[in-house]
């Protein structure tokens, strides 16, 4: 069975956030970093960053945060560890 791109370049982008400093992303940190670095990854530009947020949650390094304030909702993703004063700024 063939691999998928993502798993082709899954070594490359675990890489990438395991050596940025940021441990905390906001969704449009996530999405800007999947722009910059689709063609080096050879992403198709038919993944979504949904899918894309979806496949590093699937590899176990990025966890969702979801906030629930009463007028919105606001989602931090964490790559692996990071402080609750982090998370919470």
């Amino acid at each position: 069975m063939a691999k998928d791109r993502f798993s082709i370049a899954k070594k490359d982008i675990i890489g990438y956030f395991d050596r940025t400093k940021i441990k905390v992303f906001k969704y449009q940190d996530i999405s800007d970093i999947l722009i910059e670095n689709r063609d080096f990854w050879r992403l198709t530009k038919k993944m979504t960053l949904h899918e894309f947020i979806e496949k590093l949650v699937d590899t176990g390094s990025l966890k969702i945060f979801e906030f629930n304030f009463p007028n919105r909702t606001i989602n931090r993703f964490i790559w692996k560890n990071a402080s609750l004063i982090k998370i919470a700024s």
